[in-house]
């Protein structure tokens, strides 16, 4: 099914700008609950995920897509997180292989449909030191791309007492995106399969930047992470954030970020300068890190050479300067060094030698540190537009001490600042740009309108509630006085006083009433209450209280009413005694001489229904006047027995009807029981049973 709805939606949106496929994205994560371990997928509330720990499984299913989307003629990849294996197979890959290397190892063998792998990455700054950049080589010869990566432009710096809200939590930080995210950009270009000069281990094949504009619905999930920074107590009183249209720094704590922390809804290139709710177009305000990648893809700011590319615009060229490629290599090595030396020494509080390389325990992928950071250690390094770690940078540096070794770097790279200057004042959004405000109310204003008139109505309606029953409720305070002044509450007696002349009067009329003989009529000389009570036997019966009792005439078995209920109760006992065979209801007899016995016996059950029965066939609106035996057959029968059916399931019946089901059996299986709901009732009854008589097996079960 899903094969077939794949092929439809590539159909329908074939381009020629597309030329591959992602399935899924991140269906490793233990998140998206497709394979994890049993205790990781306890803390989602479930026993287990969809494949338990099978790496096998979930693989080979995204390896079966896949086929669909190559029989489309279309290059088919996915995007995997960079998460560990499930702890009970790590074991496989051994303790070298971590996040999704370990994933790409396990599944490249059997992922014969897949054209290319996909990771969503996200670092501190550099892709160089990680383990999948180190080790690619040994897991796969598929080509590579970072699916997602990126840096949010908010930094958070919590207001750490008084009030709380979104403007106390921090501000925009454009010059960190920016310049951490031209430094992967460029890290990426260096690992480049075109890369011609310079290059580190050539294996990607691009990459996609988080993201083109912010995301305000984001900062609603928000995942708890285990960390000591002592800003997270201070923003989780106001997150998650419900409101969607309100731009929240709500997120989690990570070290992949240059403050430590995730900001989910701040991740654009592009920020909403302006929301309009007309025609649904948002003025947009592009950020730093979009005139920077603007400078390094469209002005020639980058000074990495690529084959195949325009000669007029490469930065140097790779044959003529032979060493300059090494030398932007050597450099770029020592800067990014450097870089690792400051953020371990801050982090791990330790001081290294400087002719030692940062430990192994220092390195980007040991998290722990970051999110268990000192007291005030954040960010090491700090951010500039005008940044060390731009390659021109390195290729200006060298062309200082050696010109030629390498030549100058490009002119536009000389004043980056100005540059983002410029640009952000000429930028002019194309397109509609009109965003019309009619009928437009800011939308937090509307909700703090629409809130101040509920409450003006619920006053209201409490005023008017209180107007209606003024009386009473003058009434109930004055009692309730009264009662704190009879109880001897001090100063109760200031604001009301008992009534006491009414109180005394009541009283005495009371012990007038008592002394006065009770009047007895004529009809009532002889009282009930007079009469001894008579026992089973008819002998009499010694009570402490009088008793208004009186024993009827014995039971002959002559009267109508009696051949009526025997009638009913003879057409029922084989029933109950059927019924009380299948479900384990006792006779009469069963245990008789234990104390215990039990009270409720079929004959009990069949003598109520025969008795209620009768009465309904007796009722003004019964179909025909109908005494004795006759009763129990007959319209007059069936009319009781629809009566009371429809009496006893009316609860069972309005639930039906609200389901929309006709009976409770499963579908397509025998009626277990019994069948009496839904126009065709009375065809689907047992060869030669009535649905009348399915109704009365029902009443008499429930009985």
């Amino acid at each position: 099914h899903t094969q077939t709805r794949i092929r439809a939606l590539l159909r329908a949106a074939r381009h020629p700008a597309v030329v591959a496929w992602i399935i899924g994205n991140e269906l490793n994560g233990p998140w998206n609950l497709f394979v994890c371990d049993k205790d990781l997928a306890e803390n989602f509330g479930i026993s287990g995920c969809q494949f338990d720990n099978s790496i096998e499984k979930l693989m080979k299913s995204i390896n079966l897509l896949c086929d669909a989307v190559k029989a489309e003629g279309m290059m088919c990849g996915t995007a995997l997180a960079n998460v560990n294996l499930p702890v009970s197979k790590q074991h496989l890959v051994g303790m070298q292989l971590w996040g999704a290397a370990a994933w790409i190892k396990m599944a490249d063998r059997y992922m014969t449909n897949l054209d290319f792998w996909g990771v969503n990455l996200y670092t501190r700054r550099y892709f160089s030191p990680m383990g999948l950049f180190q080790r690619f080589h040994m897991v796969s010869k598929k080509p590579m791309i970072i699916s997602e990566y990126g840096v949010d432009a908010f930094s958070l710096s919590p207001q750490l007492e008084g009030w709380n809200a979104y403007d106390t939590m921090g501000s925009e930080d454009e010059v960190s995106q920016a310049d951490w995210l031209i430094t992967m950009v460029e890290d990426l270009e260096r690992h480049a399969t075109t890369c011609a000069a310079g290059c580190a281990n050539r294996f990607i094949s691009g990459g996609a930047i988080m993201s083109w504009v912010d995301e305000y619905w984001k900062g609603k999930s928000v995942t708890p992470v285990p960390t000591t920074d002592e800003r997270i107590p201070t923003i989780t009183r106001v997150c998650p954030s419900l409101k969607e249209y309100l731009h929240s720094p709500c997120g989690y704590a990570s070290p992949t970020q240059p403050d430590l922390y995730v900001s989910e809804e701040w991740f654009g290139i592009m920020a909403v300068k302006q929301r309009c709710s007309i025609n649904k177009v948002d003025l947009l305000r592009p950020r730093a890190a979009y005139f920077m990648l603007k400078l390094i893809w469209g002005e020639g700011g980058s000074c990495t050479p690529f084959l195949g590319q325009d000669p007029a615009k490469m930065p140097y060229d790779p044959e003529e300067h032979l060493n300059c490629g090494r030398a932007m290599k050597s450099y770029i090595l020592r800067t990014m060094e450097t870089f690792m030396r400051a953020e371990a020494e801050a982090f791990h509080q330790i001081k290294l030698e400087p002719n030692k390389p940062v430990p192994i325990f220092a390195h980007f992928e040991n998290f722990t540190a970051q999110l268990n950071h000192p007291r005030g250690v954040i960010s090491p390094v700090s951010s500039n537009l005008q940044s060390t770690f731009l390659t021109c940078h390195a290729q200006a540096q060298i062309h200082k001490r050696s010109p030629q070794t390498c030549p100058p770097a490009p002119k536009v790279m000389e004043d980056v600042v100005g540059y983002v200057l410029r640009q952000s004042l000429a930028f002019r959004q194309p397109g509609d740009t009109s965003c019309p405000q009619q009928e437009q109310m800011d939308a937090m204003k509307l909700e703090v309108q629409v809130l101040t008139l509920v409450l003006l109505a619920c006053g209201l309606y409490l005023v008017v509630a209180l107007l209606i029953k003024r009386k009473h409720l003058s009434r109930m305070a004055r009692d309730a006085m009264i009662s704190l002044v009879r109880a001897g509450l001090p100063g109760a007696r200031f604001i009301v006083t008992a009534p006491s002349p009414d109180e005394a009067a009541a009283k005495s009329a009371a012990e007038k009433l008592l002394r006065s003989q009770i009047h007895r009529g004529s009809p009532l000389a002889a009282e009930l209450y007079e009469e001894p009570v008579a026992g089973l036997g008819g002998d009499s019966v010694d009570g402490d209280e009088p008793r208004l009792s009186r024993v009827g005439p014995p039971p002959t078995g002559a009267s109508e009413v009696e051949k009526g209920i025997d009638a009913w109760r003879r057409r029922i006992a084989p029933i109950a005694s059927n019924l009380g065979g299948m479900f384990g209801f006792q006779a009469a007899g069963a245990n008789a001489e234990e104390v215990d016995a039990p009270g409720s016996t079929r004959e009990l059950a069949a003598d109520r229904l025969a008795k209620n029965l009768w009465n309904m066939t007796q009722v003004p609106d019964a179909p025909a006047a109908v005494q004795g035996a006759a009763c129990a057959d007959g319209p007059a029968a069936d009319s009781a027995i629809s009566k009371l059916h429809d009496t006893t399931f009316a609860g069972y019946t309005r639930w039906l009807k609200h389901t929309g089901f006709e009976d409770i059996s499963p579908r397509g299986q025998a009626t277990t029981l019994g069948f009496v709901h839904g126009p065709d009732a009375a065809l689907r009854q047992p060869p030669g049973a009535r649905l009348l008589d399915t109704r009365l097996n029902q009443i008499v079960l429930f009985e």
